[in-house]
């Protein structure tokens, strides 16, 4: 989520009747949770100002904000996102049966043991959640005392550019790699990620003073 700087769930498939579809998600505070915070609000039994959005899908499960928040006691992810492409690799099938697939990475910790029939486990949160839509700007020195090298990296999904905004004036697209022409006083760069469907990832600043 870009308003909220974290990773939510959101359950897409989380009713079997047709009629209602209710797809929901679980908020604290009225902020959406992730995987892993409704994981450990089961595991410590803490769902103070715990609840499901949105309306339609709190009417549905008014009864089962604690018990269904039971289902992310062992949670994954998967660990590719070109579905919407190709449905290999993944699991044969969908519905009440337990996973197959061993492509998974799942969560453990010291109340969930990993099973032995999945070869893939972590207890380390940034595995699970990177930090998305955000830049790393890295210089090093060029072979001009007035200009410094830099180099742009991001985990934005389905990337396609970087914009750079350089003393305030207007965004321009540019590589992950230029140069940075240095002047006297305050030097200032914005730069910003954006994606294959326009939407602009959260912008990271700096600014270097020369004297």
């Amino acid at each position: 989520s870009k308003e909220y700087g974290k990773w939510i769930m959101i359950d897409t498939g989380g009713d079997s009747n047709d009629q209602t579809k209710a797809t929901y998600y679980y908020v604290k505070n009225n902020v959406p949770m992730s995987a892993l915070e409704i994981h450990n609000a089961w595991i410590n039994q803490d769902f103070d100002q715990v609840g499901i959005q949105p309306e339609q899908a709190a009417k549905r499960f008014e009864n089962d904000v604690i018990s269904r928040a039971q289902l992310f006691e062992r949670f994954c992810i998967h660990l590719r996102n070109d579905e919407l492409r190709t449905l290999s690799p993944g699991e044969p099938e969908h519905g009440l049966g337990s996973y197959h697939y061993d492509g998974y990475l799942w969560w453990k910790d010291g109340h969930t043991l990993p099973h032995p029939w999945f070869s893939k486990h972590s207890g380390r949160e940034g595995d699970f959640y990177w930090t998305l839509n955000h830049v790393g700007i890295y210089l090093s020195r060029s072979n001009h005392p007035e200009m410094l090298n830099v180099d742009l990296s991001t985990q934005m999904p389905n990337i396609k550019g970087y914009l750079v905004q350089m003393d305030g004036n207007d965004w321009i697209s540019t590589p992950n790699h230029f140069n940075w022409k240095l002047r006297l006083g305050e030097n200032q760069l914005q730069v910003k990620t954006v994606n294959k469907l326009g939407r602009e990832g959260k912008g990271n600043y700096l600014a270097i003073e020369c004297r």
